[in-house]
């Protein structure tokens, strides 16, 4: 089945002409879920919290400046860290996976026009004016949505469909398309549920094999580009810098709020990651959009390590 037949069998005729050309044409896997088990779900869910909690004291910040007002840091840096927008949306999008695996981008969009969301991220309140307006989820997204925030609320896919990354790929590139329209976004999500799928569907190391598959199947995905760069051009540099210091290779790869530079900087932290924590602070002290960053880290990590990664 083609992805428009597939989203006209299960949206209608107005999402089969909107959310295609957003998405591409990539696979559509199978649509059975394959769950990762308990522990590294746990481990996956726990970890993008903890990441959010430790950046966001310093979320906007620059490296120069998180160093002359912390040095480096090692942990929490207030007395009472909490999570923020990205784990809510994160749960969110969890429960509209578990109630409604067919359709959950309806429930999400439900959900998100009755939820109170404090971000600063344009995209999601855009989203809630048009839904709270009676527009269906597939006309709500801007289409020069690039931003990460999509992206960093997907790692529920890849923990539902652990055994088979396509699919849970597809199902988060389907869901961001809510908020965001820009193909950036859209494969930069995929490629964050793929890598998470990945993670918690194997063993050993995150490394360049497991970098080079997450590209592969961004890759097949509608790419989109920023000032003439894709997301899955900047995947496949990553293994040829694992080698580098956090310091270089963050900033090559930038670490703003936009998809093409976060997703592929949460990717590079958990591929070098001596361990599961100490991916985290590499995001953190990168500066940026220091947690959302560390957020996707850790999902990663902790989708491949399980519970026992977080102390």
């Amino acid at each position: 089945m083609t992805v428009t037949q597939d989203i006209q069998t299960r949206f209608g005729p107005g999402a089969g002409s909107t959310i295609p050309p957003v998405v591409g044409n990539p696979p559509t896997g199978n649509p059975s879920i394959c769950p990762a088990t308990v522990d590294r779900a746990r481990g996956a869910l726990v970890g993008a919290a903890i990441g959010e909690a430790l950046g966001e004291p310093v979320e906007d910040r620059s490296r120069q400046w998180i160093t002359a007002r912390f040095g480096i840091i090692n942990g929490f840096v207030v007395p009472n860290p909490k999570t923020g927008s990205d784990t809510q949306l994160t749960l969110i999008t969890a429960d509209s996976i578990l109630a409604d695996p067919v359709d959950h981008p309806t429930r999400f969009a439900s959900q998100l026009a009755v939820t109170r969301i404090d971000t600063r991220g344009q995209a999601v309140l855009r989203a809630q004016d048009a839904v709270r307006s009676g527009r269906s989820w597939w006309e709500i997204a801007s289409p020069d949505s690039a931003g990460t925030s999509g992206a960093a609320r997907c790692a529920a896919f890849g923990l539902l469909w652990a055994g088979d990354p396509r699919r849970a790929a597809y199902e988060a590139a389907l869901s961001t398309a809510v908020t965001h329209g820009h193909p950036v976004a859209t494969s930069a999500a995929a490629a964050l549920a793929a890598a998470v799928a990945l993670a918690a569907n194997g063993h050993g190391p995150l490394d360049a094999d497991w970098l080079n598959s997450v590209a592969d199947i961004c890759a097949e995905f509608n790419q989109g580009n920023i000032d003439g760069v894709t997301v899955v051009d900047r995947l496949r540099i990553l293994p040829a810098m694992l080698a580098q210091s956090p310091e270089a290779a963050l900033s090559m790869l930038g670490t703003g709020p936009i998809a093409i530079e976060a997703v592929p900087a949460a990717l590079w932290c958990a591929a070098t990651a001596t361990t599961p924590v100490q991916g985290l602070l590499n995001a953190v002290n990168a500066g940026g959009d220091t947690d959302t960053i560390a957020a996707m880290a850790g999902a990663c990590l902790g989708g491949r390590h399980g519970d026992g990664a977080w102390p």
